[in-house]
């Protein structure tokens, strides 16, 4: 029936979406990425790959939020969550039980803040990681999530702007990873070492 076909014809590309993420940028990684970023990820590349076809493109920084958000979560918030108590956290815990008292998660701002206090530099001294590993978390990501933030927020909030592909991929290369190493592929090999696991 039309509709089956319909469905055939998405698992198909939500497939070759997984398949281009996980061949071209994760490898190994995509099994320590959270589902949801993962399917925000598929989302991304199913977007950026059709946009050929017409659509609107703003949508991949929307994904790559989602995304982005979803794991800084699970690989930084949740362990300094873990770790507070100290005094060296304390700004951190203030600022979760701010967000928990109001029902609010945190953003990417929230994460770029993180990256730059001094506390949360100590504590990804104190880890067992790589030599450029710290300086990715500390520096890099930080810099990385405030540029998809400001990118986002002046086409999401600005009405009479619309995005045409080269306004968004900076973003997907970056992100990604094409020329250049991605942030959430390096984010997926370097996080499970923050959490743990």
């Amino acid at each position: 029936s039309p509709s089956e076909y319909r469905e055939l014809r998405l698992q198909d590309e939500i497939d070759a979406s997984e398949k281009r993420l996980l061949g071209y940028f994760f490898g190994e990684t995509w099994r320590n990425i959270p589902e949801k970023a993962r399917e925000h990820l598929v989302n991304a590349d199913q977007i950026w790959f059709a946009n050929a076809r017409g659509g609107a493109i703003d949508a991949v920084l929307n994904d790559l939020q989602v995304a982005a958000e979803t794991m800084c979560y699970y690989f930084i918030w949740e362990p300094l969550r873990r770790a507070a108590g100290s005094e060296e956290l304390r700004w951190f815990s203030e600022r979760d039980d701010e967000l928990s008292k109001s029902y609010r998660y945190p953003t990417l701002s929230d994460y770029t803040w993180v990256c730059k206090e001094e506390s949360f530099k100590a504590f990804v001294q104190s880890l067992e990681l790589d030599k450029d590993e710290p300086d990715f978390l500390t520096t890099f990501l930080g810099s990385a999530l405030d540029f998809l933030r400001s990118r986002r927020n002046i086409y999401q909030h600005d009405p009479k702007i619309r995005l045409r592909r080269e306004d968004v991929e900076g973003c997907v290369k970056l992100f990604l990873g094409i020329g250049r190493a991605g942030v959430l592929p390096r984010l997926a090999e370097i996080g499970p070492k923050l959490a743990g696991k």
